[in-house]
């Protein structure tokens, strides 16, 4: 038998490597919709303890893994069909969808924030000190803030499937951007399903309760993903943003149990949780910016 040629070896390598992975570039967007779903799901079944065995950690794995590679392969590559297609152009237009989906990310944060603050003038009815974020979704211009989470939302899930690719061997790689999707994806809930009025005479209704469900949901989710974060950036030692995740984290740990304490006096710590509201967009925003960074080199910069 003749030895096989070291391209042959390379060959062999490269697919056996794609193989683990069981990737379909020509994966049609309705499987993406089906798997993002799917994905979903399983932190929250994780926080209700009906997910606990290594098999379910690792199904969860591997659904993330390939929705965040079929998205990068059905817009960065061409097709089986086409094999003479340029291998380093490929990797090139791969690297430009990357930072694509990761400045999603980055601009997520300024543009809800703007959307915010441009409202938070013009309506007279609404007191950053003493309102709910959420109450802008109501009244006849509730409509504005209504997109504003499900745009913010959409662009912080884009972000986050950027981020698992630069961070694909890196430690919290895989639940750092995880939990970030999960955050983007319950603020498209909170987009979807309106708060209650404040003073509404019937009790709470099913859009107020899911509104409720979406937030407290996402909120644990991206204070679970700042912690994540600071053993990311202490592995690529980066101790001054491990530090800002770790002060984030805590931050928005004092602001749950402030919120769940507060029973009747919540309007004395309005001021406090929407301030920590505010420091959640920018905490995206800068995270993704600064891994982005990363992922350039200073010399791209």
């Amino acid at each position: 038998m003749w030895p096989r040629s070291p391209a042959g070896r390379v060959g062999a390598v490269h697919s056996r490597r794609s193989s683990s992975y069981d990737v379909d570039p020509d994966m049609p967007p309705i499987a993406l919709v089906r798997t993002m779903s799917v994905i979903a799901c399983y932190p929250q079944l994780y926080l209700m303890g009906l997910i606990r065995t290594p098999e379910s950690i690792t199904l969860l794995s591997a659904l993330w893994d390939r929705f965040a590679l079929t998205t990068t392969f059905l817009v960065g590559s061409r097709t089986r069909s086409e094999d003479a297609y340029d291998f380093g152009e490929t990797m090139s237009s791969q690297a430009r969808w990357t930072r694509t989906l990761i400045s999603c990310g980055v601009v997520a944060g300024p543009f809800f924030l703007l959307i915010f603050a441009v409202q938070v003038f013009a309506r007279s009815e609404f007191q950053f000190t003493r309102s709910e974020p959420s109450m802008l979704s109501l009244g006849p211009w509730g409509w504005v803030q209504i997109t504003n989470f499900v745009t913010g939302g959409l662009l912080i899930v884009a972000g986050a499937l950027g981020l698992r690719r630069v961070l694909r061997t890196s430690k919290g790689g895989f639940w750092g951007s995880l939990l970030l999707g999960v955050f983007g994806f319950c603020q498209i809930g909170v987009g979807a399903f309106v708060t209650d009025p404040i003073r509404s005479p019937t009790r709470m209704t099913f859009h107020g309760t899911m509104h409720l469900v979406f937030g407290g949901t996402g909120f644990t989710a991206l204070m679970a993903a700042c912690f994540v974060f600071v053993r990311t950036f202490a592995s690529l030692r980066q101790m001054p943003w491990a530090v800002f995740c770790a002060i984030t984290g805590l931050l928005f740990l004092a602001a749950f149990l402030s919120a769940a304490n507060a029973s009747q006096s919540a309007m004395s710590i309005q001021f406090f949780l929407n301030l920590i509201f505010v420091l959640a967009w920018v905490w995206v925003s800068s995270v993704s910016y600064q891994l982005m960074r990363n992922d350039m080199g200073p010399g791209n910069i």
